[in-house]
């Protein structure tokens, strides 16, 4: 059968089919050594044709010449013939058959197989021609570049009429069978799977090849290999890496402060420095006049227990036990002072030979006391059960010291779940050691080993050091208030940074600047106070220094801030609650935090074993005499008629500086209108005050009033729609001083907004500082609620106000025609309110 295939020529099939057969054979012969007896029988059949043929020519003397011209004339006509036909085919363009950039349209998979299928041919049929012609030249004129595995497949099937190529299983030789090879090796061989589909070389011919089947569909037409990659459709969607979501948030939530507002303020005499929150339900404040007060924690809110006169000098430590009973206190005096706080009792006093920086207790029980110099690296330890007195110098006498420090210690934390301590130096080195024997390093109880693995040199490589340090309750991690305003939470195990929260100026100034929708931006005007309020933190002694707690899961941190006191989920690294952000003119700082509920106490008659948790925030403020109670009540409207009990603003202390005109002893009545009438050039205002809610500034406006000194001022400052305001001696907003002499502090109370016109609020330039100025509002104005003092309401004349409001003014809001106060009358009985 073969040989009668090759022997018909007027078939063009079986031309084609010789073509393809032939090439195969003999670019094969000289490297392969097994075929199909057809085939031999063929190869031999057709090499003795063409021999024979050859031979009887060459044999031949010429011939006759009748015979010979003929023939050297065919010849020549069929080389003419043959180079004419060469000159006319279209020559195969490489280019053409690559793969188009992945910019251009991709080619038909079928129309660019058909063509390369019918270049390999037209290719392959010259080299036939030409016997002349090396079989591996001609292999080397059909080698198509750079084709893609689909185009090769789709070529494959039409010159194999679209059966499937079954390629063998198992690891390849180089050797392929021509039964099933549409190809010659050689052309086989030239084709690089281009894309997802890798080019199979020598090199990895050991790997397993599978049945393609090649039926000319899209999805059928890429010969399958190992590679994943080759797998068609659209790209896998990357993975989006989801947020860390805390179990039961809302369950951790509602034992932590929610309202807006703090709920109630309490005094002393001087600013508050220190605030200690115990287990035991106590609550210990501290001032810088050396003063120490305790309250007891009732169901609902705190109640004074008693008041020592500790120090001479500033408070420079407060601190309790663990198990909350046991109290030191330790002051510039160069004394510590021990107290029983169930008792509420002083029971020691020591005097030191050095000033003292920090202390803590380093056991649970109030017995072992750590103390630090400001003036050495050394850590001085007591036994207060047995400490011991200097005869010459009757100080007090150390069981032990500890010098591992190369600088004066400012901060001493004892961790009391992983039994060690840590202490901070003044050039912000942080080191763990043993409260106990040698005060070796805690390898037991930490994972590192070297220093260099850990984070802890990250204040002194950024220049700051740490104002405050806090352990979780389970002592896993730690957090820290840098001087820097950065908040660094630390994994303690590793030493390794966790979190860490930027509340720097330029963050701030970078929120306000944002054109962007921030719940934390804030009016100019107001950011504008805050901004001026924390450069002058910087600028003096951070009294008292800001911190950061824990609550009593241990997944949030609170921590003071430009815009009030944030609470920080940990696990999500999210902002879930600023409480205070609404009392604009408090910085609050140093806060404490207790949890769970107090069941009161029976000496006190608050007793109730039903009683519900009261979480509370205990925290101290910026150049305040007062500490403030965030809970998860707003506060209520006072009773006017028990303003000292009702108010949220107690005044359960009389101030301790004697103020220019003032006698601190008491505010008598007279020294506290309720009403008063302001006499004007256009005509009279009356105004009804607000002495119960904010008695100093009413106390400031009556003395003014009496005194004569607002008689001959002039409304200055005139905005029509907005506000009149008058109250400056020099008549252009800059002048004006309070009865003291110097500025005085805001008074808000929820209950006096800016919700309504003729609304008087006193007129400043920042937070606590009001003088003499005022204002009177023509329309409400929302956004000065906790910004000015509201301390009267118009209760007559107020077309008065409006006939100033609708005055003539030039471009700076001064009235063109002066309109000015004749005098004030200051009224001490309510006027009846006509309904505005």
């Amino acid at each position: 059968m073969s040989g009668r295939h090759h022997g018909s020529s007027s078939s063009s099939r079986s031309s084609d089919d010789h073509h393809y057969h032939g090439h195969t054979a003999t670019s094969s012969s000289s490297r392969h050594h097994s075929h199909h007896s057809d085939d031999r029988h063929d190869d031999r059949h057709d090499d003795r044709h063409h021999h024979s043929s050859h031979s009887s020519s060459a044999s031949s003397p010429g011939g006759s010449s009748a015979t010979a011209a003929p023939a050297a004339e065919k010849q020549a006509v069929a080389v003419k013939k043959e180079q004419e036909e060469t000159a006319t085919k279209p020559k195969v363009d490489e280019k053409e058959l690559a793969p188009a950039p992945p910019s251009a349209e991709p080619l038909t998979t079928t129309a660019t197989a058909v063509a390369t299928a019918a270049a390999v041919k037209a290719e392959s049929a010259e080299g036939n021609k030409n016997g002349s012609e090396e079989p591996e030249a001609v292999a080397s004129a059909t080698k198509v570049p750079q084709v893609s595995a689909s185009v090769t497949s789709s070529a494959s099937s039409t010159v194999n009429d679209a059966q499937p190529i079954t390629l063998p299983e198992g690891p390849t030789t180089g050797k392929r069978d021509a039964e099933h090879s549409p190809m010659t090796e050689e052309a086989e061989e030239s084709v690089e799977y281009a894309g997802d589909a890798p080019s199979e070389s020598a090199a990895d011919s050991s790997k397993p090849r599978v049945t393609a089947a090649i039926v000319g569909s899209s999805d059928q037409n890429t010969t399958s290999t190992t590679s994943t990659s080759a797998v068609l459709g659209p790209p896998k969607p990357p993975s989006i890496k989801r947020r860390k979501v805390l179990a039961f948030q809302s369950l951790f939530l509602k034992g932590i402060p929610s309202a807006e507002m703090y709920e109630k303020s309490y005094m002393h005499r001087d600013v508050i420095t220190h605030i200690v929150a115990t287990q035991a339900d106590f609550v210990i404040t501290g001032s810088v006049d050396g003063h120490i007060k305790f309250w007891k924690k009732e169901p609902v809110g705190i109640e004074f227990v008693k008041h020592f006169r500790s120090h001479i000098g500033p408070i420079t430590s407060l601190a309790a036990s663990k198990d909350g009973l046991t109290l030191v206190s330790t002051s510039v005096d160069k004394t510590f002072k021990i107290y029983d706080i169930q008792t509420f009792d002083m029971v020691d006093l020591f005097s030191l030979p050095y000033v003292p920086s920090t202390s803590e207790w380093v056991t649970k029980k109030g017995k072992m006391l750590a103390i630090a110099s400001t003036t050495s690296p050394v850590i001085y330890f007591y036994d207060i059960n047995k400490v011991g007195i200097d005869k010459d110098t009757k100080t007090a006498l150390p069981v032990a010291k500890m010098s591992l420090h190369s600088q004066p210690v400012t901060i001493i934390k004892f961790n009391i779940a992983l039994g060690f301590v840590a202490s901070v130096d003044r050039s912000g080195l942080i080191e763990f050691w043993k409260p106990t024997g040698d005060f070796g390093f805690p390898a037991d109880a930490v994972k590192f080993t070297m220093k260099l693995d850990t984070d802890l040199f990250t204040f002194s490589m950024n220049k700051t050091v740490p104002v405050s340090l806090e352990f979780s309750p389970n002592g896993k991690l730690f957090a820290t208030m840098g001087k820097d305003r950065m908040v660094r939470v630390f994994n303690t195990l590793t030493g390794k940074i966790y979190r860490t929260y930027n509340e720097s100026l330029s963050v701030w100034n970078a929120i306000q600047k944002s054109e962007e929708d921030n719940p934390y931006k804030l009016e100019p005007i107001d950011f504008g106070r805050r901004i001026a309020v924390e450069r002058e933190i910087d600028e003096k002694e951070m009294t008292p220094p800001s911190n950061v707690v824990f609550d009593e899961s241990g997944h949030f941190v609170l921590y003071p801030s430009l815009i009030g006191i944030k609470v920080v989920n940990l696990v999500s690294d999210s902002i879930v609650r600023v409480l205070g952000k609404v009392e604009s003119s408090t910085r609050f700082l140093n806060i404490a935090v207790f949890q769970g509920k107090s069941e009161g106490d029976l000496a006190l008659d608050t007793r109730n074993r039903n009683a519900d948790p009261d979480p509370t925030i205990f925290c101290c403020a910026y150049k305040q005499q007062r500490f403030y109670l965030f809970t998860t009540r707003e506060p209520t409207e006072p009773d006017e008629e028990n303003i000292v009990e009702t108010g949220r603003d107690v005044f359960n202390e009389r101030p301790a500086e004697v103020t220019k005109g003032v006698t601190p002893t008491s505010l008598p009545s007279s020294r506290l209108a309720k009403a008063a009438v302001i006499h004007t050039t256009m005509g009279d205002i009356s105004i009804k005050l607000f002495p119960v809610e904010c008695p100093k500034t009413v106390e400031n406006f009556t003395v003014h009033s009496k005194n004569g000194y607002y008689n001959g001022h002039t409304f200055h400052r005139v905005i029509k729609g907005f506000m009149i305001q008058t109250g400056d001696p020099l008549g252009d907003g800059t002048g004006g001083e309070s009865i003291w002499g110097t500025d005085f502090e805001d008074e808000f109370n929820r209950s006096l907004r800016h919700d309504r016109p003729f609304t008087v609020s006193m007129a400043n330039a920042g937070p606590n500082t009001n003088g003499s100025q005022f204002f009177i509002t023509t329309v409400a104005i929302p956004r000065l609620d906790n910004k000015h003092t509201v301390f009267g309401r118009v209760t007559k004349g107020q077309e008065v106000v409006l006939d100033i409001e609708r005055v003539k003014t030039d471009r700076l809001d001064r009235p063109l025609a002066d309109v000015k106060i004749v005098c004030v009358d200051t009224l001490f009985e309510e006027i009846k309110d006509d309904g505005h």
